[in-house]
């Protein structure tokens, strides 16, 4: 895959390919958690929590006691220990629970197609009639701007710069290096801590500032659109991989 068609891609699959071994298992688990809360509407309350669990151990912030728990709870949403499974095989509702299932049931360095693949077959069966296919290709685009969303451009180096560095009064900084000043450090912290991402056109004013000229970051920080946890420009501010 090239860059260009990294950019352009609307398929998550050859995405995640190019991505490969380099990815971490925290930023995989939180791509998967992004791309299951795309069919929250088939989630009952239970599951809703389920996939707070798995972004929260992702983060640190729930322990490994938590997510085995949790891990059991979603096998029984897929094999009940009471009987048989009322929910028909071909349903939204069933795909959903596999897409769960699947983001629990992988190790989290693992290769998260068939997670995607179980979200698209939710969206797929609860579409109208005549819809399905236009409702699949919408989904995976999506999924793509996810994956963009958490890894960023891999085929550009970054790296962040805590602190000015200068020589013989002139400072000098490699186009990758990211200027972060305390004042932009500290507004990362408090966005990533409350999922504030509302306010990362002001982290982007911060890094400026500071003397960041990296264009693509300071656009991303600033567009308005779908933001989540895992955040390929908030975390390198943080240090996060």
């Amino acid at each position: 895959m090239t860059e260009s068609q990294w950019l352009a891609s609307t398929n998550p699959a050859p995405m995640l390919r190019q991505i490969g071994a380099k990815a971490s298992a925290r930023k995989l688990q939180l791509l998967g958690v992004a791309c299951c809360r795309l069919i929250a509407d088939h989630f009952d309350e239970r599951m809703g929590r389920l996939v707070d669990i798995t972004e929260r151990y992702a983060e640190g912030e729930a322990t490994h006691g938590d997510w085995q728990a949790a891990l059991r709870a979603t096998i029984q949403l897929v094999v009940p220990p009471d009987g048989p499974d009322p929910t028909p095989p071909d349903s939204p509702a069933y795909a959903s629970r596999l897409a769960l299932f699947g983001l629990f049931g992988t190790p989290p360095d693992a290769t998260l197609e068939p997670v995607l693949n179980w979200v698209v077959a939710c969206v797929a069966r609860a579409a109208a009639p005549g819809q399905v296919r236009a409702a699949e290709k919408a989904v995976r685009r999506t999924q793509a701007d996810l994956c963009r969303e958490v890894f960023g451009n891999p085929f550009l180096e970054r790296t962040v710069v805590p602190e000015w560095m200068s020589t013989g009064g002139s400072t000098i900084f490699p186009g990758w290096m990211i200027r972060v000043s305390e004042t932009a450090k500290g507004l990362a912290d408090g966005i990533q801590a409350d999922q504030a991402f509302e306010r990362l056109p002001i982290l982007a004013d911060a890094l400026e500032e500071a003397g960041c000229t990296d264009t693509d970051l300071l656009a991303h920080l600033r567009e308005p659109g779908r933001h989540v946890r895992g955040c390929w420009a908030l975390d390198l501010v943080l240090g996060k991989g």
